[in-house]
């Protein structure tokens, strides 16, 4: 199995990318890694990756959806693991079938491990997510930010 590794900060990439390798070695063999906010650092190989470990906003800009969005484009396709690091509203579910909030005392280790042996989300598990946090719903260019200065330079 191939895996990548999508998040803002470089360090926890490191750290996942070192914690798959020590105890995921006889099921993954590459690791790939990419950055949020640097689409450029997607690699063409990475989208037949059959696992995906995605930070779901971007740290830079915490109202962008930008992982979330990025493996919600496999579903039915990748095994996925998303993880919620920001906060989150208080209905909203901290685990899931393929996420996580973290901080969390939910073995991570014990989640990828179902992650891999189940099958990938599909386009309902994206949608009940995004039902549960509207914000998950939203394009590049739909941001609340980005909305409000969108109608601020619409009056001038």
């Amino acid at each position: 199995m191939r895996a990548t590794i999508l998040t803002g900060d470089n360090e926890l990439k490191f750290s996942l990318k070192r914690y798959l390798r020590f105890l995921f070695y006889e099921e993954i063999k590459e690791i790939f890694t990419a950055k949020l906010g640097e689409p450029s650092s997607l690699q063409p190989e990475m989208l037949s990756t059959e696992l995906w470990i995605a930070e779901a906003f971007n740290p830079d800009n915490i109202e962008n959806p930008e992982g979330f969005r990025t493996v919600k484009k496999f579903a039915g396709k990748a095994k996925v693991l998303v993880l919620f690091i920001s906060e989150v509203p208080e209905n909203f579910p901290k685990s899931g079938s393929f996420w996580i909030c973290l901080p969390s005392g939910e073995s991570i280790y014990e989640k990828i491990k179902n992650v891999i042996k189940n099958p990938p989300p599909s386009e309902e598990d994206y949608k009940y997510l995004e039902d549960s946090w509207d914000l998950l719903r939203y394009g590049p260019s739909h941001h609340p930010r980005e909305k409000i200065l969108e109608e601020k330079n619409e009056g001038i």
